[in-house]
């Protein structure tokens, strides 16, 4: 009777341990931790060994498109900072005109009570020497 109960206990562990290794593997690979991902092959063509056949194909995948998109992610970054780069170069190439300008402005305006302007431009422009005070 023993003998018959240790061929029974024999057998269940046979089926048993390779599905839980299949389901640790599975579990492995749902978190992501694929350092800890035990490739176990079988001699046998049977379900379970198809199927520990299949993780370890779904774990090759997934690490190839990890790498895939880390290089991307990289590019994409390099591709980033060097386009924002080149709008701070356009920005600074922008605002240095418009500074430049500013600073003619206001000193024509400071300056402009100090010029006599001819009739004729004051025409033109409508400039009146008391209403464009700035």
């Amino acid at each position: 009777m023993m003998l018959i109960i240790a061929v029974f206990y024999f057998l269940a562990q046979t089926i048993a341990n390779p599905i839980k290794n299949a389901i640790k593997n599975a579990k492995i690979l749902q978190a992501g931790d694929f350092n800890n991902f035990k490739e176990v092959n079988f001699s046998s063509k049977d379900e379970i060994a198809e199927l520990q056949s299949a993780l370890i194909s779904l774990k090759d995948t997934l690490l190839a498109q990890r790498d895939e998109n880390n290089h991307l992610m990289a590019n994409l970054e390099y591709k980033i900072n060097e386009r924002t780069q080149s709008l701070n170069e356009t920005l600074l190439m922008l605002n240095e005109p418009q500074s430049i300008a500013s600073r003619g402005y206001f000193t024509f305006w400071i300056d402009r009570d100090k010029i006599d302007f001819s009739p004729n431009l004051v025409k033109l422009s409508n400039l009146s020497s008391s209403k464009h005070h700035r």
